[in-house]
């Protein structure tokens, strides 16, 4: 859900702006976001042969003006087919046809489009929970990501609530990380009727939400830079 508020918030607000986003977690990806037309299994015999028409691939995948939607692995039993080479293919050939690609990655390291696509990326920014659960996994496997010269450029805490203990200062403190790199976005109250309707929290009158967007939108503005922003 994030990663499409972010995809949505930035192909509508900034003028002339091309964002593609791509799921890569070992899942649809697209619950909010119904009638996406290429996914990643469409595209395997071509991932494998390392050779795409690019520009067919993004018209094909346009979504709504400004933004074009790669739905991730529909099944399962088929994740196992990528590795992430092929993703690292897939995305810095995007990057040369949108000017911002965005990425959802999932969870899990051992998925080869979600590892691929961290490998890939210039920016990378995690999502946790502000659960005791969450910040506990990350630290187990964090070590591993340094590893792979894995660093994570911000933290955002999703779904969080006023009185929460995971504050940018605690977790900050507890991660070694400045907490100007932590962003919280606050817990909707139509987080249940979006999944109903099939659309992001954008489309919702929740000024709390947009406002928290509207800061995550500047953040991935500012850490592109000023003319990364329109140019790739």
């Amino acid at each position: 859900m994030i990663s499409q508020c972010a995809a949505e918030a930035l192909s509508s607000d900034v003028p002339g702006l091309n964002v593609a986003l791509v799921h890569a977690e070992d899942a649809s990806g697209c619950d909010y976001s119904p009638g996406v037309r290429v996914n990643l299994e469409g595209l395997l015999p071509y991932l494998r042969k390392y050779s795409l028409d690019l520009n067919e691939l993004a018209e094909k995948s346009r979504y709504r003006r400004g933004l074009s939607i790669i739905e991730g692995v529909t099944s399962p039993e088929n994740a196992e087919e990528f590795d992430p080479g092929m993703m690292k293919f897939l995305l810095e050939g995007l990057a040369g046809c949108f000017d911002l690609v965005l990425c959802s990655c999932g969870s899990d390291i051992n998925s080869g489009t979600g590892l691929g696509a961290l490998l890939a990326a210039d920016k990378r920014y995690l999502v946790m929970a502000p659960r005791e659960s969450a910040v506990r996994r990350f630290e187990m496997v964090r070590s591993i990501f340094r590893m792979m010269e894995l660093d994570f450029d911000r933290i955002i805490l999703n779904r969080f609530g006023s009185r929460s203990i995971f504050s940018p200062s605690y977790l900050g403190s507890r991660l070694g990380m400045d907490k100007n790199r932590i962003l919280t976005i606050r817990e909707s109250r139509y987080g249940d009727l979006c999944e109903v309707d099939e659309k992001s929290l954008l489309g919702y009158r929740d000024g709390a939400f947009k406002r928290d967007m509207a800061s995550l939108k500047a953040m991935i503005e500012a850490d592109c830079g000023p003319e990364e922003a329109r140019h790739g």
